[in-house]
């Protein structure tokens, strides 16, 4: 039988609105005491320390922007130019939100 450790789950704050369903239920049942914490090993924490750091240094890594070279018509580049100074925007912005906003599906390009 596995021995239940008290923590002060109950004390800790979550900002609730920045998770999604399954973890607001998580934390309910937390501070329901609906978890049991089981005991690990100093070298099973090492390890699962260690996949944590893998990871993030993986999603840091996607989370890095890449540079691109694309060719355009001058005129296409001078036209975007002005709307992005109109916007306030670096046009390089514009472009990278227009991918985005594209990306999203929040806009449509006909060709």
């Amino acid at each position: 039988m596995q021995k239940k450790i008290k923590f002060g789950v109950k004390d800790l704050e979550f900002d609730m609105d920045a998770l999604d369903e399954e973890e607001k239920q998580i934390v309910r049942d937390m501070k329901a005491g609906n978890y049991n914490i089981v005991p690990i090993s100093n070298a099973r924490r090492r390890e699962l320390e260690q996949a944590a750091k893998n990871t993030l240094k993986r999603l840091e890594k996607e989370k890095k922007e890449k540079n691109i070279n694309i060719r355009l018509a001058e005129r296409d580049l001078n036209s975007l130019k002005s709307k992005a100074l109109k916007s306030g925007l670096p046009y390089q912005t514009l472009i990278g939100v227009l991918i985005r906003q594209y990306n999203d599906n929040k806009i449509e390009i006909k060709v």
